[in-house]
């Protein structure tokens, strides 16, 4: 969704154009640094204000062009003298690239787009709840992050659309994600499953008591982890059963395991069977006996 400067559209028989065709998207009225007017705009014709899907705005308050603060590159960030709180829009030419939202000077939540509208990052929410999420140029999730206080963290990292590099699983999210559900503005990853049409990276890293054998053995069926090199699996709840089918992967050549419940002599077992693939267990190399 494009959001643009209004003066870069024109009006013709009541309707707005933006380079000779009918605007979809978002208009910004700015005069002087201030932002006078969002309206969304629906086929050329102006279809009521327009406030951020993902951004709380609260009435009244300003809204300014970035480049209006007195430091645009300091925080807290000050305008006319007083530290900040509304909403600061960012330029490149016509086109917003971000919008943010300031609470007494400090930067709270962002969103940034690419040139052409897509979302490129969202960064939302406070000490007690955020999310964090970056995409791709193809619109495919690049990094997502959720974190609760003193319930969970997840965190999930792609090198490419469809390649996993991290999962990280703290606390009682699976559980958790469904009770708060109404207070997300992204749903994404809400069970174990999802890794079930994904694919490891070259280097794959796994860590947290929420990444358990279902989750591994999920990750691992349908090849899933053919073209991982190196996997790190850090204080988890896999147990050795899940490492199982490791011997049938031919590119694995770096195991790095820290766990209390995976034992030495296993590894060695599975060392012999795997005689080429370094291992280490909790920072102990793994010699075949």
């Amino acid at each position: 969704m494009l959001i643009l400067r209004a003066s870069a559209l024109i009006k013709n028989d009541g309707k707005w154009f933006f380079q000779g065709k009918l605007f979809d998207g978002v208009a910004i009225f700015v005069s002087q640094g201030l932002i006078e007017k969002k309206v969304n705009v629906n086929n050329g014709i102006e279809a009521g204000p327009y406030c951020s899907g993902y951004l709380e705005e609260y009435q009244p308050e300003d809204s300014i062009e970035i480049t209006s603060f007195d430091d645009e590159y300091e925080e807290p960030s000050n305008y006319q003298g007083e530290p900040f709180t509304g909403m600061a829009y960012k330029f490149d030419g016509d086109i917003c690239i971000s919008e943010k939202r300031y609470e007494f000077g400090w930067l709270e939540s962002e969103v940034n787009y690419r040139n052409n509208g897509d979302l490129e990052s969202i960064d939302i929410g406070d000490d007690q709840l955020s999310q964090q999420c970056s995409w791709f140029e193809g619109g495919e999730i690049k990094l997502f992050q959720t974190f609760e206080r003193d319930h969970f963290r997840f965190w999930v990292k792609f090198s490419s659309a469809d390649r996993l590099s991290t999962i990280v699983i703290k606390g009682e999210y699976f559980n958790r994600i469904k009770e708060i559900r109404n207070k997300l503005k992204l749903n994404f990853f809400e069970d174990r499953c999802f890794v079930s049409n994904l694919n490891g990276s070259e280097y794959l890293f796994l860590s947290g008591d929420g990444v358990n054998d279902e989750l591994f053995k999920g990750l691992a069926s349908e090849n899933g982890l053919n073209e991982t090199s190196q996997l790190s699996i850090s204080a988890s709840q896999v147990t050795f059963s899940s490492l199982s089918e490791l011997p049938a992967l031919k590119s694995l050549n770096n195991l790095l395991i820290e766990s209390e419940i995976i034992d030495l002599n296993d590894l060695k077992k599975l060392k012999s069977k795997m005689p080429h693939c370094y291992m280490e267990l909790n920072r102990q190399e793994v010699i075949q006996t």
